[in-house]
Protein backbone atom coordinates (compact mmCIF):
# COMPACT_ATOMS: atom_id res chain seq x y z
CA UNK A 1 0.00 0.00 0.00
CA UNK A 2 1.31 3.38 -0.64
CA UNK A 3 -0.31 7.05 0.61
CA UNK A 4 -1.42 9.16 -1.43
CA UNK A 5 -0.08 12.82 -0.50
CA UNK A 6 -0.83 16.29 -2.34
CA UNK A 7 1.99 19.01 -3.12
CA UNK A 8 2.03 19.47 0.75
CA UNK A 9 2.34 15.94 2.00
CA UNK A 10 -0.57 15.67 3.53
CA UNK A 11 -1.41 12.19 3.45
CA UNK A 12 -5.47 12.30 1.14
CA UNK A 13 -5.67 8.38 1.41
CA UNK A 14 -4.26 5.27 -0.12
CA UNK A 15 -3.55 2.71 -3.38
CA UNK A 16 -2.77 -0.56 -3.30
CA UNK A 17 -2.90 -3.78 -5.18
CA UNK A 18 -2.92 -8.03 -4.94
CA UNK A 19 -2.60 -10.66 -7.41
CA UNK A 20 -5.47 -12.03 -9.42
CA UNK A 21 -5.75 -14.34 -12.10
CA UNK A 22 -6.64 -13.56 -15.20
CA UNK A 23 -5.92 -16.35 -17.89
CA UNK A 24 -5.43 -20.64 -17.63
CA UNK A 25 -2.73 -21.58 -15.90
CA UNK A 26 -0.77 -20.41 -12.68
CA UNK A 27 1.13 -17.96 -14.77
CA UNK A 28 -1.83 -15.89 -16.20
CA UNK A 29 -1.90 -13.15 -13.20
CA UNK A 30 -2.59 -9.68 -13.11
CA UNK A 31 -2.88 -7.20 -10.19
CA UNK A 32 -5.88 -5.13 -8.79
CA UNK A 33 -5.49 -2.10 -7.99
CA UNK A 34 -8.18 0.06 -5.59
CA UNK A 35 -7.56 3.73 -4.46
CA UNK A 36 -9.28 5.38 -0.88
CA UNK A 37 -9.29 9.02 -0.22
CA UNK A 38 -10.74 10.86 1.85
CA UNK A 39 -14.54 12.48 1.25
CA UNK A 40 -13.18 15.94 1.06
CA UNK A 41 -10.40 14.82 -1.61
CA UNK A 42 -12.70 13.44 -4.00
CA UNK A 43 -13.57 14.98 -7.22
CA UNK A 44 -10.13 17.16 -7.72
CA UNK A 45 -8.27 15.04 -10.15
CA UNK A 46 -5.97 13.38 -6.83
CA UNK A 47 -7.73 9.87 -7.92
CA UNK A 48 -6.52 9.99 -11.42
CA UNK A 49 -3.37 10.96 -10.72
CA UNK A 50 -2.99 8.43 -7.97
CA UNK A 51 -4.25 5.69 -10.26
CA UNK A 52 -2.25 6.69 -13.14
CA UNK A 53 1.24 6.97 -10.92
CA UNK A 54 0.36 3.62 -9.49
CA UNK A 55 0.12 1.63 -12.89
CA UNK A 56 3.40 3.53 -13.96
CA UNK A 57 4.82 2.33 -11.09
CA UNK A 58 3.45 -1.32 -11.47
CA UNK A 59 4.77 -1.93 -14.80
CA UNK A 60 7.94 -0.04 -14.07
CA UNK A 61 8.91 -2.53 -11.04
CA UNK A 62 6.87 -6.11 -11.24
CA UNK A 63 6.69 -8.54 -14.24
CA UNK A 64 3.25 -8.41 -14.40
CA UNK A 65 1.47 -8.02 -17.75
CA UNK A 66 -2.50 -6.81 -16.56
CA UNK A 67 -3.52 -4.59 -14.59
CA UNK A 68 -7.41 -4.56 -13.23
CA UNK A 69 -9.82 -1.97 -10.82
CA UNK A 70 -12.83 -3.02 -10.06
CA UNK A 71 -15.76 -0.28 -9.11
CA UNK A 72 -19.53 0.05 -8.01
CA UNK A 73 -21.62 -0.12 -11.19
CA UNK A 74 -23.10 3.29 -9.67
CA UNK A 75 -19.65 5.02 -9.05
CA UNK A 76 -19.59 6.72 -12.01
CA UNK A 77 -16.58 9.00 -10.66
CA UNK A 78 -14.57 6.34 -9.97
CA UNK A 79 -14.79 5.04 -13.44
CA UNK A 80 -14.02 8.24 -15.22
CA UNK A 81 -11.23 8.41 -13.26
CA UNK A 82 -10.05 4.90 -14.03
CA UNK A 83 -10.42 5.79 -17.56
CA UNK A 84 -8.62 8.86 -17.32
CA UNK A 85 -6.09 7.18 -16.01
CA UNK A 86 -5.76 4.84 -18.68
CA UNK A 87 -7.68 2.03 -17.27
CA UNK A 88 -10.68 1.31 -20.26
CA UNK A 89 -14.35 0.26 -18.94
CA UNK A 90 -15.70 -2.75 -19.71
CA UNK A 91 -19.28 -3.82 -18.78
CA UNK A 92 -20.97 -7.14 -18.97
CA UNK A 93 -24.49 -6.89 -17.84
CA UNK A 94 -26.20 -7.34 -15.18
CA UNK A 95 -24.15 -7.79 -12.93
CA UNK A 96 -24.23 -5.24 -9.71
CA UNK A 97 -20.14 -3.96 -10.39
CA UNK A 98 -18.34 -3.25 -13.04
CA UNK A 99 -15.69 -6.02 -14.50
CA UNK A 100 -12.23 -5.97 -13.62
CA UNK A 101 -10.58 -3.21 -15.91
CA UNK A 102 -7.67 -4.74 -17.89
CA UNK A 103 -4.93 -2.20 -18.62
CA UNK A 104 -1.93 -4.17 -21.10
CA UNK A 105 1.98 -3.63 -20.11
CA UNK A 106 3.06 -1.05 -22.56
CA UNK A 107 5.48 -2.12 -25.01
CA UNK A 108 8.50 -0.83 -26.46
CA UNK A 109 8.34 2.30 -28.58
CA UNK A 110 10.71 1.38 -31.51
CA UNK A 111 12.20 4.34 -33.14
CA UNK A 112 11.67 4.62 -36.89
CA UNK A 113 14.19 4.93 -39.67
CA UNK A 114 14.63 8.93 -40.41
Amino acid sequence: MLAVENEDATVLGSVGWHAVRHGPGDIAKALNIGITLLPEQRGRGYGTAAQEALAHYLFQTTLVERLEAETDVDNLAEQQALEKAGLPTRRSPPARSVPPRPMARPHPVQPTAG
